[in-house]
C-alpha cells in the first residue's frame, strides 16, 4: 500500500520497476531593528542581520526593505518568493528564499564592508527551484527487481532527470538513458513524510531541489537518519536501512548545521 506517495511527475509517465509511479519598494537605507527573540509569525517574513538587529516584513505588504547590514539567516512564510540581494557598487549578489517556509542562513554570497543589503518580498507564488528530485525503492520481499545503481562519484548531472522529466521513464514504458531507472518527484519543500509499505529507499539524489531531504530507517521517521544536501546521491542501498523521506524547508547544507536563531 502506497502511503503519502509523493508528486508524479508527469501524466505520461509509466510504472517503474519497482511498482512506483514516477512520480517595489522601500526608499532608503532603514537601520535593523533590536535584536530579539523570534516571532515565529505565520504572516510576517523575519530577517536576522550581522549586526544583532532583526527585521520584519508583513506578508500582506510585498515590497523591498533596505538595511544597513548583512543577513544572517531568513525565515519566509508567506506565499511569495523572498529576494536577498547584496549591493556592492555595481555589484549585486542574489539568493532567493522559497514560499511557505523558505529558511536560509549561511547565505552563499559575499559581504563587504559597506555593502547595503535589501530584502524583496515578490508577489511571485513559484518555487526558487521548481525542479525534482529522484528516488528508487526495493521490495523488501524480492518481489520486484531493484533497479540500477546510479553513479555516486561523481554523481550525475541534473540534466539527466529535470527539469522536464524526459530522461525519466518514456510514454511506452522503456528507460531513457538506458540503465537509468529513477523516480522523479517534484521539490516540495516541507513535504512528506512519504513512505511505501513493504519496501525501501534503495537510493535517493536530490538533484533539483534546493533545500536538504532526509531519509528515516522507519515509516515514523525514527531510527537511523540521514541528509542529503541540493546537489547530493546517496549510495546504493542493498538492505532496507532507510524506509521514510522528508522534505525540509531549510536550504542550507547539512554541513551548514542548525540555523543560529529560531526557527
Amino acid at each position: 500500500m502506497i502511503r503519502r506517495i509523493a508528486r508524479m511527475a508527469g501524466s505520461g509517465m509509466a510504472l517503474l520497476a519497482v511498482g512506483v509511479l514516477v512520480a517595489a519598494g522601500g526608499l532608503g537605507l532603514v537601520p535593523a531593528a533590536s535584536a530579539s527573540a523570534s516571532v515565529t509569525d505565520s504572516s510576517i517574513v523575519e530577517a536576522w542581520f550581522g549586526d544583532g538587529g532583526t527585521g520584519l516584513q508583513p506578508c500582506s505588504a510585498p515590497g523591498t526593505q533596505y538595511y544597513n547590514s548583512s543577513v544572517t539567516e531568513i525565515y519566509n512564510p508567506c506565499s511569495y518568493r523572498v529576494w536577498i540581494h547584496y549591493v556592492s557598487g555595481s555589484t549585486v549578489e542574489s539568493y532567493c528564499v522559497n514560499p511557505g517556509g523558505g529558511l536560509a542562513y549561511r547565505l552563499p554570497i559575499a559581504w563587504a564592508g559597506g555593502d547595503s543589503s535589501d530584502i524583496q518580498l515578490t508577489t511571485n507564488t513559484s518555487l526558487c527551484a521548481p525542479n525534482l528530485f529522484g528516488l528508487n525503492w526495493c521490495a523488501t520481499d524480492s518481489t520486484a527487481p531493484c533497479p540500477n545503481a546510479l553513479a555516486t562519484d561523481p554523481p550525475p548531472t541534473c540534466t539527466v532527470l529535470c527539469p522536464d522529466g524526459s530522461h525519466l521513464i518514456t510514454p511506452d514504458g522503456k528507460i531513457s538513458p538506458a540503465g537509468v531507472v529513477i523516480g522523479g518527484y517534484y521539490c516540495t519543500p516541507g513535504g512528506g513524510p512519504d513512505y511505501i509499505t513493504n519496501e525501501y529507499i534503495f537510493q535517493l539524489w536530490n538533484a533539483g531541489c534546493n533545500f536538504r531531504i532526509w531519509i528515516h530507517g522507519t515509516d515514523s521517521g525514527g531510527g537511523r537518519s540521514l541528509c542529503i544536501s541540493p546537489g547530493q546521491i546517496t549510495a546504493a542501498y542493498g538492505s532496507a536501512l532507510y524506509v521514510q523521506v522528508t522534505e525540509t524547508n531549510n536550504q542550507v547544507p547539512c554541513s551548514g548545521g542548525n540555523p543560529p536563531y529560531t526557527p
